[in-house]
């Protein structure tokens, strides 16, 4: 498995993360979307439970396409799952956890943990993996995360910000050094 190495240096994540809120003020429907799922991870943080509301909000901020699968979760099944995850001191037991869930794969378990974990957690998302040094295709191994969640861990200690204002950085990073098609 290969190491994630940062390609964004700690003093560069502040202005890319504020480039990428400059560019999401000009989408005001996207704005709204991040800032409802950022309310929901606060409510779930305090609670340390989703309802299924609140499930189908994130999950309509990170992957809108997942949201039928999404709805075919009983409201006490989502309930049980999450408080359990959100529960565990453990960085590895929620993920599996998580993706009893229908809908729930790596991608949306990472937002969950994210926004709701009561640790700092990445996102699992190609953008950010390929800033973080990683241009294959992941695995979506345990082993993995871990990896992964080490290293964003470690750039958000020399970045000194919050790991959403990091995640901001890492996806306005890999965003801006794709070639632009013309």
């Amino acid at each position: 498995m290969p190491e994630f190495t940062a390609r964004v240096t700690p003093e560069h994540v502040r202005p890319l993360a504020d480039r990428y809120l400059a560019d999401l003020n000009r989408k005001p429907d996207h704005r709204h979307s991040e800032d409802r799922a950022i309310e929901v991870g606060r409510s779930a943080r305090t609670n340390r439970v989703l309802t299924k509301s609140q499930l189908l909000e994130l999950a309509s901020w990170k992957s809108p396409r997942i949201v039928h699968h999404i709805e075919k979760n009983a409201p006490s099944e989502v309930e049980e799952v999450t408080r359990v995850a959100l529960s565990s001191d453990s960085d590895i037991v929620p993920i599996p956890v998580l993706m009893t869930l229908r809908g729930v794969g790596w991608p949306m378990a990472s937002v969950i943990l994210h926004l709701c974990g009561s640790e700092p957690y990445p996102i699992v998302d190609i953008r950010a993996f390929e800033s973080m040094g990683w241009n294959e295709v992941p695995n979506y191994s345990l082993a993995e995360w871990r990896s992964y969640t080490g290293a964003f861990r470690a750039l958000l200690r020399l970045a000194d910000v919050d790991a959403r204002t990091l995640d901001r950085a890492l996806w306005q990073f890999s965003y801006e050094s794709r070639p632009k098609a013309g």
